[in-house]
């Protein structure tokens, strides 16, 4: 091995390739068995108020469109972001600003401070009042 691989190698602390892929079958099963059907019960109950929802599922990643009369209120999407030592959702939001005259989106982590938690510690509710956080600041709720 040249001496490059081995120095670099040593700066790593020894780790090889292989440990710093992310784990995307595990976060696959995490969209699959925690936040669609949380999506999913979202979108039954927005449904009942009269707004339009759609779920669309890709490959690690799955996202939510929320329209009221044909304008978007809401877009927010889950896809994985890869930390140190672990994958973690990250939600991208896009939202109307100004009257709906601009759209804004921002990205935010499931809890705020410090990311020392793993997959297995969300829940379906926490998906939920974390979607319904940014739907409720950011849209026409209730009108």
């Amino acid at each position: 091995m040249a001496e490059w691989r081995d120095n670099l190698t040593s700066f790593m602390g020894g780790r090889g390739a292989e440990e710093s892929e992310p784990d995307v079958p595990e976060f696959d099963q995490f969209l699959r068995d925690i936040v669609s059907p949380a999506f999913k019960n979202v979108k039954n109950e927005l449904e009942g108020h009269g707004r339009t929802v759609v779920i669309r599922e890709a490959e690690s990643s799955i996202g939510i469109l929320i329209h009221r009369e044909k304008e978007e209120e809401l877009s927010y999407r889950l896809s994985a972001k890869t930390l140190p030592h672990v994958v973690l959702p990250i939600a991208a939001i896009r939202y109307r600003e100004r009257k709906g005259l601009k759209y804004v989106t921002i990205e935010s982590m499931m809890r705020s401070g410090s990311q020392d938690y793993t997959l297995v510690d969300l829940t379906e509710t926490e998906i939920i009042e974390h979607l319904l956080k940014y739907y409720m600041k950011h849209s026409d709720f209730g009108a």
